[in-house]
Parts: C-alpha cells; structure tokens; sequence
C-alpha cells in the first residue's frame, strides 16, 4: 500500500533518495505503523516529536498501534524549540516548545485549521502549538472553530516572537 509522508526541517534528510522536497509517496506493508515507518527511514525516535496521520496528532504511546490505510497522509516534525543540547537528547517537552530558554521571548506560531477538504478555514496564533492544536481538537477553545468543527492543522509558521506572528496574521 502507499502513503504520503511530509518530513519537516532536519527530519527531511531521511526521506528516500531522489526526493524532492519535504514529501515523498513510500510503499509500505499493510500492517504499517507510524512506528514503522520511523524505523524504515532510519528516523530518530527521540526526533520525531509531532507526528500527525490525516492532521490528527498520533501519541508516542499510539504509534505502533495506529494502522495506516491506503492513500494517507504521515507528517512529521522534530522538537520545536531550536536547536540546541536540550534537543539532542530529545528533553523538550510539549509544554516548553516556544520557550528559548532564560529570559528570551517566546516563539510565535501561525497556524492554520480546516475543517474538511475545501471546508472553513481558522487562522490562529499561539506561544504553544501542540498545547492549542490539542485544544481545538478536543473541544476546550469555544468559539469559531468549536462552532464549525475546524480541528485539522493543515499549515504552520515558527516567528521569532509573539509580536510577528501577529503581524504575520494580519490580512
């Protein structure tokens, strides 16, 4: 069977030869796991911090239960706190992901959510990703995209600061 696999920033050097991009279309086996994959392309575990399957985010614990079906789409990202030790030895946390460390500013992120193929679309901004994707997703931010079921993340930028993103967002 066949999937779409996006693999972001220094994750995209284990995508198979010949690739170009970030994005590559890879034979599997039918009981494949996202865990599985990870081990075919030679990824660090540690390394793969964000993994969604069709934008919805697969838990470390999930991975290797979690079948793959014909035609999906695997997406990942490694720790999202810059580079650094703390990173190699894969200690940053979801809770910490836009913090630099003593005293910096934040990281800012835009993002955006759908609702379905060619359905409504949110554009947000957050200090902490993965804490507000999983906050759309389970229901706990009221409002617009509560209202209209937009919960897929189909699209992210990482600024340097709260202030850019919301720059960034404005029209």
């Amino acid at each position: 069977m066949k999937i779409r696999i996006k693999l972001y920033a220094s994750l995209a050097e284990h995508l198979p030869a010949g690739t170009k991009g970030n994005e590559a279309e890879l034979e599997v086996a039918e009981d494949a796991t996202p865990a599985t994959v990870i081990a075919q392309l030679g990824l660090p575990e540690k390394m793969c911090h964000l993994v969604l399957l069709n934008g919805v985010y697969v838990e470390p614990s999930a991975r290797a239960a979690t079948a793959f079906r014909d035609g999906d789409a695997l997406a990942m990202w490694p720790p999202v706190a810059g580079g650094g030790r703390g990173v190699e030895q894969g200690i940053v946390t979801p809770a910490k992901a836009g913090v630099q460390g003593g005293g910096m500013k934040k990281q800012g992120y835009v993002y955006l959510l759908a609702s379905k193929r060619n359905g409504t679309l949110y554009v947000g901004v957050t200090s902490d990703l993965i804490r507000r994707i999983h906050e759309h997703r389970q229901g706990e931010a009221e409002g617009f995209t509560k209202r209209y079921g937009v919960k897929t993340l189909v699209y992210f930028e990482v600024t340097d600061d709260m202030e850019s993103a919301i720059a960034r967002k404005k029209p």
